[in-house]
């Protein structure tokens, strides 16, 4: 992991934050002596936000982010071929204040693509993209210094991951059959 955050970066910005991962994750699961299952999990994420300095009568915040990451769980106890998941996202919120009121709004947008491999158990390779999108909307009222009357909407959208669409075998480590389905769709709220 790499972090650093610089502030006041200059006019137009306060600060800007930016994050990296790097995982390279195995490990073999035996049945007594024997090699039976080898999971592996390698990939990277990285992400940068943006605190800009006040636009009008807006304070926010922006940034993007990025995944990449292969998965794989080869073997006896194997329950999905081998996927590839990016994802690729933008942010931002905003906000500003009117007497005693608060107003704020936020959306996010990704774009995300998961890949399984050929594989004889699993069935032929497949990849899928969806594109999803999170609004908000929300209004604070100061009643006194001490309390504040919040009221928000909020819509979400998130994509199935690689294990709700290619998984169909046991996975013993959580003591249950994993079942996926291809055409799964974005789940919303």
């Amino acid at each position: 992991d790499v972090a650093g955050e610089l502030d006041d970066v200059g006019d137009a910005l306060k600060s800007v934050k930016v994050r990296f991962s790097h995982s390279d994750y195995q490990h073999t699961e035996f049945e007594g002596a024997v090699p039976g299952t080898t999971f592996s999990n390698t990939g990277y994420e990285g992400r940068i936000d943006a605190v800009h300095n006040r636009i009008g009568p807006f304070d926010g915040a922006f940034g993007v982010q990025v995944i990449n990451f292969d998965f794989s769980a080869l073997g006896e106890e194997g329950f999905l071929p081998r996927t590839n998941t990016r994802s690729y996202a933008g942010f931002a919120f905003e906000q500003t204040k009117l007497d005693a009121w608060t107003l704020q709004f936020g959306g996010r947008i990704e774009g995300t693509r998961v890949h399984a491999d050929d594989d004889p158990a699993f069935g032929p390779a497949a990849t899928r993209d969806f594109t999803t999108g999170s609004f908000s909307l929300g209004a604070l009222y100061q009643l006194s210094p001490d309390y504040v009357v919040a009221l928000s909407a909020v819509s979400t959208q998130r994509p199935p991951n690689y294990q709700e669409l290619y998984a169909d075998g046991p996975h013993l480590a959580t003591g249950i059959f994993e079942i996926g389905d291809r055409n799964l769709d974005v789940e919303k709220s």
